[in-house]
This record gives structure tokens, sequence and C-alpha cells, in this order.
């Protein structure tokens, strides 16, 4: 669990599954902001006993789509250190930072914390040992107060009572925290007045950017030390859009926010790449080199015993975000006729009247239906016979004019693969193999998935098992299974009553929540003896001596823990008052 103390002069010891930990934003002219001051707190990362233990967690601090301009891009990073030692941690801080700066606090900025609303939206315990998620409105005047938490409550339900995040529930806080705007909504083409000053460019549904991070900062640290582990700042908008980064960036939108939200989350709760075609880099648990490293990093979730790179190459891979008032949008490929299948995705906006569209492929029309939104939607074909070797076309283009004044009716993205068949490429989006992405240089790493994980497919609500067994694995290297270990003080007889205090998983899930065959394991040690009388038990009458207690979490969305951080063990020692009598 997170321990937070005020360091002064003097190092307090750790204990085994602790570190002293600082998050820091880093520019490229190395100029520092401690966004949050060192402090200690649970952290199973650091294996050795050595005290010269590192770990240095590195992400962008804007995390723009593949397709927005290199030139738009911030290079800055927000770094993550955890150290055995508090001088080593302090040490290597000098050694990246030209200059350092702490955030200031709303107080000292002049400004008053009775200007945030905070609310609770979900109670999954002390702080201390949870994650927490910190969702900031933003242009939600006073009158939108209630929308704002109502939206909130609606996002968090998609994610976390469906099924995105559901088995993760238990280990969450989650806030909302409502700051008054002056304007309602976001900027379009440059921000309004509102607290975080979120804004899009021209109106294209893609990035939404802050222009106030500063200020996103300053609430995030008044959640106090450790709580505010994942910020996010949603916009009051009805369209897609969002960023991810230091801050997770959406919209309310009942149709895109959660898409958005979903995919962002996964790149900080997992800490991986896109699995998209034509991306710069890609890294995590979902990312493999080679076939060497696909054995060794999900040989385990395999479906075949016999691994094979799955047969398939992409045609189209465009984000031309053209406006089709502007005319029709063509685009060529060349085929070389050797697959059996191809599979065609799509996204259009302000495409919500019907008959809107017409969509051609080598000059025949493609069967299509509005689904009556102007948000940003994906549509998609399926082709059961490959193309012939040769030129080829598709083209998109407006039939009617579009009738939103705020969204130009675009073509925002492209995408057309083909395939073998199914003796060399496996469509099932729960079959795990070795399925190839191409890199922006033509590059080739590897997936577990066809599209059956959000890092590739947006529209689904799930993540592959590989990015589920990677999710348990981050959060519980930052928390433990054991909340406390509660010893009366008022002896039983010769006994103390003894309970344990863990996360609310297995057997404890609350109901709605429960997850099949998943149990928490609690083994019970008595002087060094193990205990199997009182194994799975979570309260316990103890007699006088040294204790321990191992519990493990048993999942079926893990098959390979090497660094055993789905368990936990607490020590504690039982005594008498002097004048008790003990029988011998």
């Amino acid at each position: 669990m997170k321990k937070y103390i005020l360091i002064l002069f003097l190092q307090v010891a750790l204990a085994a599954n602790e570190a002293y930990y600082t998050k820091i934003h880093i520019s490229p002219a190395k100029k520092c902001l401690i966004l949050e001051e060192p402090n200690r707190r649970t952290f199973k990362g650091l294996h050795s006993s050595d005290s010269n233990g590192l770990q240095v967690l590195r992400k962008p601090a804007v995390s723009v789509p593949s397709d927005v301009s290199e030139n738009s891009q911030d290079e800055s990073e927000i770094i993550e250190i955890f150290a055995r030692e508090l001088i080593l941690l302090e040490t290597y801080v000098d050694t990246i930072c030209r200059i350092k700066e702490s955030v200031r606090s709303l107080s000292r900025h002049g400004q008053i914390m009775d200007e945030l609303e905070i609310l609770k939206i979900v109670d999954g315990g002390d702080p201390a040992n949870r994650i927490d998620v910190v969702f900031m409105g933003d242009g939600y005047t006073l009158d939108e107060r209630d929308q704002f938490f109502d939206d909130i409550r609606r996002l968090t339900i998609d994610m976390f009572n469906g099924d995105t995040f559901r088995s993760y529930l238990p280990l969450f806080n989650i806030w909302a925290v409502y700051v008054e705007s002056n304007s309602s909504g976001i900027g379009y083409n440059g921000a309004n007045d509102t607290p975080f000053r979120l804004y899009r460019e021209a109106g294209q549904l893609r990035a939404i950017y802050t222009a106030n991070a500063q200020y996103a900062r300053q609430v995030c640290q008044s959640m106090g030390p450790g709580g505010c582990d994942y910020p996010s700042l949603i916009g009051n908008d009805d369209y897609y859009g969002g960023l991810g980064g230091e801050f997770v960036i959406s919209t309310k939108s009942d149709r895109t926010g959660t898409v958005v939200l979903r995919h962002e989350m996964g790149h900080s709760f997992i800490n991986v790449g896109d699995e998209y075609d034509n991306g710069p880099t890609y890294y995590g648990v979902n990312s493999a080199p080679s076939l060497n490293a696909v054995d060794t990093t999900w040989g385990h979730w395999l479906n075949s015993e016999s691994l094979r790179v799955e047969r398939v190459t992409y045609r189209l891979l465009e984000y031309p975000w053209a406006d089709l008032s502007d005319g029709e949008q063509s685009f060529t490929f060349v085929s070389d006729g050797q697959y059996s299948r191809w599979y065609l995705l799509l996204s259009v906006s302000a495409a919500g009247e019907e008959d809107s569209l017409e969509f051609l492929l080598d000059g025949e029309a493609l069967p299509w239906a509005s689904r009556g939104s102007d948000d940003r939607e994906f549509y998609d074909w399926y082709g059961s016979e490959g193309f012939p070797a040769g030129n080829h076309s598709f083209s998109v283009r407006s039939k009617t004019a579009s009738t939103n004044p705020d969204i130009p009716r675009m073509i925002c993205s492209v995408q057309l693969h083909e395939f073998g068949n199914e003796d060399e490429f496996t469509m099932d989006n729960d079959h795990i193999s070795a399925y190839p992405i191409w890199d922006e240089r033509r590059r080739v790493t590897y997936r577990p998935t066809n599209a059956g994980c959000l890092m590739r497919n947006m529209t689904t609500n799930q993540f592959c098992s590989v990015c589920k067994e990677g999710m348990w694995h981050q959060f519980l290297r930052r928390i433990s299974l054991i909340d406390d270990v509660e010893v009366s003080k008022v002896p039983i007889g010769d006994t103390k009553r003894v309970d344990l205090h863990t996360l609310k998983l297995g057997q404890l899930r609350e109901s709605g929540n429960e997850v099949a065959d998943e149990r928490l394991e609690v083994r019970w040690s008595h002087n060094g003896q193990e205990q199997p009388q009182l194994n799975n038990q979570f309260e316990i009458d103890a007699k006088v001596g040294t204790w321990s207690v191992n519990v493990q979490l048993i999942s079926n969305e893990v098959r390979n823990d090497p660094n055993a951080l789905l368990q936990d063990t607490s020590h504690f020692t039982v005594t008498l008052p002097a004048n008790s009598t003990i029988p011998q």
C-alpha cells in the first residue's frame, strides 16, 4: 500500500515492496516541473534488495495521433522514477534536470480550493492503496453542473461496469472534479473561456488539446499525494476527439466519448503503444519485434503449438481528413493477386443524413447506410475474394451538402487489407498468434490478435488477453492486495482477533462485479510454520508469536506472473499484556 510522509533530512527504512517515488514533466531543454514531490509508495518493480535499485518509466507528455503533423508534436516527456534510496532518486533527478520547479498550489497561486467541487464516483477504498482516476470537466457552466456529474457517471458505467475495465473496478477510485466555466463547450480552432481551455483544430474530429495544462496540474495536485494517478480532462462536447499522455483527454459524447477514453486509458494503464499500421513506434507487452520475441512475450497465450506469421498485407492506409465539400476523394492501390480476402475500414464525420455519401470500389458502389450521427463514425466492408493482380481504385463523394455548421463532412481515414485464406490467416478476434504490423518505414513487428484489441480496433470494447494480463501486472506493481492486517488490542483468552483486509477481489467482489473462476487464496504462518487449518480465512484468533499472511490472486486473466505481482505478504506480531497468564 502507498504510504506518504514528509521527507526532511532523515530517510526511513523501506519495506521490501516500497520505493521512493516522484513524477516529473521534462522538456527537451531539460526544464523539469515536479508533478509529485518525492514520497514513499508501494512498488514491486524493484526486484533486488540492492540499494542501487532504480526504475525509470517514460511516456510522451502529449501523445498525438500518428496522422497529426510532426511539427505539432510536443517532445516533452512524463517521467516516473522509483528508487530504493532517496539519495539515489534525488541524484538521478539532478542529472536529468537543468532547471527544477514545483507545481504551485492553488492557494499559493491566489486561487481558493472552494472553486473545486469534488465528488467520488466510485469508492474503491483508501487512495493510499488504490488507482485513482480523476475526471476534470471543461466547458461546463454553472447551469450545466449537474450535467457534468451525470456525464461522468455515464462514462464510468460504460467503461467500468461494461466489459472494458470491469475486472479491475475494485482497484479504483474514480473522482469527478467540477470547475465552473464562463463559456459552454470547448473551443473550435482556438480555446474558449473555460478552466482548462480545451480546443480542437478547424472542427476536425481527432486531437483535442489543452491550453491550460498548468491549471490541470494544480487541480490534480490538490487531490493529495497519490490521489491523482491518472488525470483526465472531459470536454463538454458531443463529438469524437481526444489525446493521450500526461492527461487523457476526451469528450462527453454518448457515441464516442468512451471509445476515446478506453483506448487512451489503455495506453496509460498498460504502458503499451498502438497496434495501428504506419505508426512511429511500437512497444509494450502487445508488441514483439520477432517471432522469438512473440514466443517469450505472449507464447503462453498462443492458440496453436506451432507459431506462424499470419499472412496479411495492407494496400491502403490513409488519413486524408479531407473536406468532401471540396470534391470527390480518390485513392489507388496495387494488388499482386495473391490473397484470398479483403477488409475495408474507414471513418467519416458529419454524415448523419441518409444517402449523403457514395463509396465506390473499382467503380462499383458499396452498400452503405448512415447511422444518423454527425459524430466520427467507422464503417467497414468485407470481401470474400481477393483482388486480381493490377491497379485498383477507391473513392468517396458527398451527394448532399452538410447541414452541420460546426463539423465539416470529411473522409477521415481509409485502410484496406488483403488476407490469405483461413489456413494462412485466422480472422477470429479471440485467436492469439503473430499478426504483422507495418510501421511508417514498412518495418514489421507483431501484435497478438487480428482486431480483437482496443489498441488496434477502437470500435471494440475489449482488450486482448495479452493486454488484460499486462494491465494486472501494471496495477499490482503499484498497489498491494492487502490493505491492512488489524490485530485487536483486546485479548480473547490466550489469543487476539486478527482481521485481514484486502482488495475486494475473488470471493469478496461485490454483487454485480463477480468474475468467474477468480479467487483470493489466503495462507497463514505462525512462528515460521504454515497453518493449513486457517487457509482462506480472513479473520482468525491468533496465539502469541510472529505471524505472516500471504494473499494470492488466482485469475484466468493472468497465466504468467514471473515477478509474483499477484501475491503479497504481511508480517505481524501478536503479544499479550505482561500480566496475562498463558496456559503451558
